[in-house]
């Protein structure tokens, strides 16, 4: 009897020894390819969140500024930095600073622009967004009319500020007084 006992034993052990690595192999081919599935998932969220960080990041940056491209139909005009108010080439110029963000404000400014630059005896004119995160700093509650530099430079709104020779000539910040200098 113990010889019949051992022999079903034994093929109880022969039977299930292969079963048992079979599974095994099968169980470890199954995580193997649930790490590769997680590999890969993260692998692509990790790729997305980056190109989409890439694209937030750059839409502020100075080229995207400076290197916007001009709709058909639209007029093209200088947009600069704040920190380029008192650095530009000419002797003599404008600069503008109001909220592009505002699209009511900035078609309406769009066509005062238009009206400006059409005049003969026009002087450059640039602008500054203020809503742009580069340009925020300027931004204050108290205007500084007699800045020296951009980093003294502080705004409340819409202004326009005439640069001479490196140095603010005329400093207005009264919607219609900018209005009547760039229609007039």
């Amino acid at each position: 009897m113990s010889k019949k006992t051992n022999t079903k034993k034994d093929k109880k052990k022969n039977v299930s020894v292969p079963k048992t690595k079979s599974y095994l192999q099968e169980k470890e081919i199954s995580n193997v390819k649930k790490a590769v599935i997680l590999f890969l998932i993260f692998t692509v969220l990790f790729v997305a969140f980056y190109y989409i960080t890439v694209y937030i990041t750059n839409k502020g940056s100075v080229e995207y500024i400076t290197n916007k491209s001009v709709a058909e139909g639209t007029i093209s005009y200088q947009e600069i930095l704040a920190g380029q108010t008192f650095n530009m080439s000419e002797s003599e110029y404008y600069v503008l600073f109001y909220d592009e963000s505002d699209e009511d404000l900035k078609s309406e400014i769009t066509n005062y622009i238009t009206t400006y630059k059409e005049k003969e005896d026009a002087i450059s004119l640039y602008t500054v967004d203020y809503s742009n995160g580069f340009n925020k700093y300027v931004v204050s509650e108290e205007e500084k009319t007699d800045a020296t530099n951009s980093k003294e430079l502080q705004i409340k709104g819409t202004t326009l500020i005439k640069i001479k020779d490196s140095q603010i000539s005329e400093y207005t910040s009264n919607y219609d007084e900018i209005i009547s200098k760039l229609t007039n």
